[in-house]
């Protein structure tokens, strides 16, 4: 009888440690995720569909122009493939890629709990901005973005972890899912093995060698898809956006929409590009260049990703919850701004001379912020999908006709404006209305105590605001790694 008490305390003192809050967080979005599996949407089932298409060239020793393919890179067709060979029906495929994308969550929060940090509290704060976010709502998409992400991220650990073999297999699958992760992803890949001290690096050989390996992976599938180099439906001229106003707005709207933009759905982001942005800044005024590159990097990167998408006709990937599009990219920035605050100098750099405790408060309250607001829409969203999603079937007067950019491309971008700053049942609005369930408070629950674990614990973020004491000790250690 004496020992219920003490297990009761044992369990809520390890429900309260970093590590358990983590664990119930992730199981708790997990039961959520697989309770919506599968949610479809967009052109996952026309992939299921045309993988038999695939599978009859192969097996028909068609290796280049195989009629039936689509847009989609080989990191989302190769499962898909292999169960069709295997003599799975496009429902069932469907199901598949959404029970991979939760497998790939589970992960996902595994990896980031293990990534190898110099601070404990360092994890939590990567927990806060990594996996209280979209990630969750695409656990039980059939959208890749789910498996991409995860790539992104082992990548990334991999390449901290010196563990090669995993590093060359997730960076070429993350290359390979799309014509231009390539232009994303190899600036964050290179930010990172910067911030790696030189003692730790992997062969700079092995980074090349796999992002090259990527890019030819994704070249040979299209010829085998298409007969060329290139993404046929892609390369199609009337797919892209045209006009500098149209442009802008597309831009902003990737950053403000209520029904898509980074802002909402993953506001951490739009937070961690502004200190990126002021760390580069502080650090080329008063290091150099070189302990800039860094930063410098992956804010390229995510502009880089903003630009093209500003330039396409379907900005968003919808219809889906959110920025879908921006996910794997937004991943490697919100990994690699934690790695580049993680490595700042234990005792100087104090990066510019202003009062340490309140800004120190005051980012940490923007990332509390920004994260129980990312769980609770993702999990309102988990809750009720089907409601979300009816937004892109409603009739107004500005749209009655669905929009299809091939008949009417001027119609098409009203659409998608009046989609962009509708706010009307914005997306957004609706999964918030959806938060609800025990295992939603859980994972709200376990939030509170990470944030708690965050705020309690001095972390790496408060020397953003150290005042400056000692130089040469801060040219020292930019030296080890630059």
């Amino acid at each position: 009888m004496r020992s219920s008490p003490r297990l009761v305390q044992r369990g809520v003192s390890w429900f309260a440690s970093p590590g358990g809050a983590v664990v119930c967080l992730v199981a708790a979005l997990t039961i959520l995720s697989v309770q919506r599996v599968p949610i479809v949407s967009g052109d996952t089932s026309a992939l299921a569909n045309s993988a038999s298409s695939l599978v009859e060239c192969l097996r028909n020793h068609q290796w280049v122009g195989c009629p039936g393919a689509t847009q989609f890179g080989i990191t989302q067709y190769l499962p898909a493939m292999i169960l069709s060979w295997r003599g799975m029906g496009p429902d069932g495929i469907v199901v598949v890629l959404s029970l991979i994308n939760c497998l790939c969550f589970v992960l996902f929060g595994w990896l980031v709990w293990k990534f190898p940090l110099t601070h404990q509290n360092s994890r939590s704060l990567l927990v806060l901005c990594a996996v209280c976010s979209p990630m969750i709502s695409y656990a039980s998409f059939s959208f890749g973005e789910g498996l991409v992400g995860f790539l992104v991220l082992a990548s990334l650990y991999a390449l901290c972890s010196r563990h090669q073999l995993l590093f060359l297999v997730s960076v070429i699958g993350a290359i390979a899912s799309k014509e231009t992760a390539v232009v994303t992803l190899t600036p964050i890949v290179l930010a990172t093995y910067m911030v790696i001290p030189k003692d730790r690096r992997i062969r700079a050989s092995i980074v090349v060698f796999g992002c090259a390996a990527g890019v030819a992976l994704l070249v040979c599938f299209n010829y085998f898809k298409f007969g060329t180099w290139q993404n046929v439906i892609h390369s199609d001229p009337v797919l892209r956006a045209t006009g500098v106003g149209r442009r802008s707005e597309i831009f902003l709207g990737l950053i403000f929409s209520p029904n898509g933009g980074l802002f909402w759905y993953w506001p951490v982001s739009v937070l961690l590009v502004a200190v990126l942005m002021f760390l580069a800044i502080s650090a080329a005024s008063r290091i150099g260049l070189s302990a800039a590159a860094p930063s410098v990097l992956v804010l390229v990167s995510f502009l880089a990703q903003l630009l093209g998408l500003s330039n396409w006709y379907a900005p968003f990937g919808w219809v889906a919850w959110g920025p879908r599009l921006m996910v794997p990219t937004v991943v490697g920035l919100v990994v690699v701004s934690v790695l580049v605050i993680d490595s700042l100098p234990e005792q100087s750099v104090k990066v510019v001379k202003m009062a340490a405790l309140p800004l120190k408060r005051t980012f940490h309250t923007a990332i509390a912020v920004c994260a129980i607001g990312s769980v609770v829409t993702a999990v309102g969203f988990l809750r009720d999908p089907s409601s979300s999603l009816a937004w892109f079937g409603r009739i107004s007067p500005t749209c009655p006709t669905p929009a299809i950019i091939q008949q009417d491309p001027n119609y098409y971008f009203k659409c998608l404006s009046y989609g962009m700053w509708s706010t009307d049942r914005s997306i957004i609005e609706l999964s918030l209305r959806s938060f609800s369930g025990r295992w939603a408070s859980v994972a709200l629950a376990a939030v509170f105590l990470i944030v708690r674990q965050l705020i309690c614990v001095g972390s790496p973020s408060s020397r953003i605001g150290d005042v400056q004491r000692d130089k040469d000790q801060t040219e020292d250690h930019y030296a080890e790694r630059y």
